[in-house]
């Protein structure tokens, strides 16, 4: 799957001393220096080659085996590894699958195995996957090697690939909610072994698989498994994988109905170096970005992004886009079947926006909530039905648009139901109201500071004990 997962087994790549490195702590607990077994073990592969080009497969493991069994014990890790790989090898010439699989299993469990030898045979068994005929004969070869991986820290990547490698089955087989608690069950976050754009690849393929199968709660806590520091390096290959992380959120916000998490996501893929670049892409996310922060509910960070957005010089180049802006940015009314009439064909291709679509009703919300607070900076009374004309709506409709702001702590009003009329006066918060006591206490205290010195300056005068 080229657009879900660009890596691949070649990536499993170690140095010879790092392979080496794995198996120097038992070769020093068994106080043991390591023999050079090469020469036997040159002699014996073709012995057991020539064995199984005439079908005597059993023959060749046998040969094979008895002299894996030297070389493991004479802590030879370069002879011991040829060995494991050959004699998987010679069972997938032979098409043994049954074969291969035990010896898999056997291999890995033989007393003393050396790590290394465990991890190139599980690396060229890995190889062999792809080259099987049908589905079930891949399964049954992964699963093998996801058994004989499990608990072993030392093919942990490999296991997680192979884990990959079944969920991708399943997901094509239509079991979507299996293949996203297959992958997910794999905790790559603590992975050391595995580079930080493998590892990021591996957690987004785990949120898409999640959001496929609408678990958008496990989506969410595997999204903030991602470093979003690493995803601010300008390296090509970095900037796709963080345009597919916030192109994920895009998903998973629009579920939740969080447009200005939405406008956030589009804000960081707008200012993406290779988005920036191209003039289709850098539109197409300015677009977005303008249209969801109208969307989002008005408070101080809507206000501050909206703010930012229009000071783009870029908006330029969307000139639509640039006034549904600044029709929010500025503190004047807008009419809804304007607004609507403009709009209707332009936002027509996006989400939601389709004839009827449920964002008509978010972005007529938007457009009735910013009428209000107008009306509220400057009007300090207002008959209702005035109210109500200014906003194109009913009375009842207006009234529950006041109340909703109100009660949101955007505006402050009273409504005179009896006689309809609506008033916009007064609102002071808690520290109005506290600073206003200190100042009336110092008032007070001012005062009776300056009685207290007049009585003490009269008595003083007219000598009055």
């Amino acid at each position: 799957n080229a657009e879900y997962g660009t890596f691949t087994h070649a990536q499993t790549g170690m140095s010879d001393a790092s392979k080496m490195a794995l198996d120097e702590e038992e070769l020093s607990k068994r106080k043991q220096k390591a023999e050079d077994m090469s020469k036997l073990v040159d002699e014996k592969i073709p012995a057991a080659e020539a064995l199984a080009k005439t079908g005597n497969l059993a023959g060749a493991i046998e040969l094979l085996l008895a002299t894996e069994k030297k070389t493991r014990q004479g802590g030879d890790v370069p002879s011991t590894s040829r060995l494991v790989v050959r004699i998987v090898g010679l069972c997938f010439e032979k098409r043994e699958l049954g074969t291969l699989n035990e010896q898999l299993v056997l291999l890995s469990k033989r007393r003393g195995q050396l790590k290394t030898a465990v991890q190139q045979m599980v690396q060229a068994a890995m190889a062999f996957v792809e080259q099987l005929a049908t589905e079930e004969e891949k399964r049954s070869l992964i699963d093998t090697l996801i058994e004989i991986s499990d608990g072993k820290i030392y093919v942990e990547v490999e296991r997680a690939r192979l884990t990959r490698t079944l969920a991708q089955m399943q997901e094509r087989d239509g079991k979507v909610a299996e293949a996203a608690e297959t992958l997910r069950a794999i905790q790559v976050e603590t992975f050391g072994a595995m580079d930080k754009a493998e590892k990021t690849d591996y957690i987004l393929e785990q949120v898409r698989l999640c959001l496929d199968a609408e678990d958008f709660v496990r989506a969410q806590i595997l999204a903030n498994k991602v470093n979003r520091k690493y995803l601010l390096d300008a390296d090509a290959a970095v900037q796709a994988l963080k345009l597919r992380f916030y192109r994920l959120l895009v998903r998973f916000h629009a579920h939740e109905k969080s447009w200005l998490a939405m406008a956030r996501s589009f804000q960081s893929i707008y200012h993406t170096p290779c988005v920036r670049d191209d003039d289709a892409d850098r539109a197409a996310a300015l677009q977005q970005l303008a249209l969801h922060v109208v969307l989002a509910p008005h408070d101080n960070e809507q206000a501050d992004m909206l703010a930012r957005v229009a000071a783009d010089e870029a908006l330029d180049d969307v000139p639509a886009y640039r006034a549904l802006v600044r029709f929010f940015a500025t503190p004047e009314l807008m009419r809804w079947p304007r607004v609507h009439e403009l709009y209707a064909s332009e936002l027509a291709a996006h989400d939601g926006f389709a004839a009827d679509g449920p964002r008509w009703a978010v972005l007529q919300q938007r457009v009735v909530e910013h009428n209000v607070r107008v009306v509220a900076k400057y009007y300090s009374r207002i008959e209702l039905a005035r109210l109500a004309a200014l906003l194109d709506l009913d009375e009842s409709r207006a009234e529950q648009y006041v109340a909703d702001l109100v009660v949101g702590g955007s505006i402050f009003a009273r409504i005179d139901r009896p006689a309809g009329i609506v008033s916009f006066v007064g609102g002071r918060s808690h520290n109005d109201v506290l600073n206003q006591w200190s100042g009336s206490i110092a008032e007070l205290l001012a005062t009776l500071e300056t009685t207290c010195h007049l009585v003490a300056k009269e008595r003083m005068q007219f000598g009055v004990a």
